[in-house]
């Protein structure tokens, strides 16, 4: 009987090793199923992720696009602007000439100098914006009191 009970010992040690060798090659195929699975997902939240990165950068580019166009009218606008006020400063510059030459009392008008204080106010650069002007009043720039008739 020993030989049975050693064959039959060994039959189930082949039939136990047999059964963890399937369940190891079972819980292989598992957590590489499951590690294929997991990856498979990060890789579909990349894809969204990618794809709603290129929607985003799509409508900031249309924005620019945009306010590209918008920013080329008004460039376009101002010149306009700035070409039909030269424009009318030569006209009323040609016209102011024309008048002097042909009035003998705007000749004489134009002849007489012009007061200090006046030639002060005009003595400072363009003023171009707000900023400007408070910058040209933080200078200090003030006018003096007009000075009465006899007084010195």
């Amino acid at each position: 009987m020993t030989g049975v009970a050693a064959s039959l010992a060994a039959d189930l040690g082949g039939k136990a090793a047999r059964a963890v060798l399937l369940a190891a090659v079972a819980f292989g195929a598992f957590t590489y199923t499951r590690y294929l699975q997991i990856k498979a997902e990060l890789a579909v939240d990349a894809a969204v992720q990618a794809r709603q990165g290129i929607v985003e950068r799509d409508a900031t580019i249309l924005t620019l696009r945009t306010l590209s166009a918008a920013q080329e009218r008004l460039a376009a606008s101002l010149d306009g602007e700035r070409t039909a006020l030269h424009q009318l400063a030569n006209t009323r510059e040609i016209q102011m000439r024309k008048l002097q030459d042909e009035n003998a009392e705007i000749r004489a008008w134009a002849a007489v100098a012009v007061p200090a204080d006046v030639v002060r106010l005009r003595d400072h650069g363009p003023i171009t914006g707000a900023a400007s002007y408070r910058q040209l009043l933080s200078q200090g720039a003030t006018l003096q009191p007009a000075r009465r008739a006899g007084e010195e």
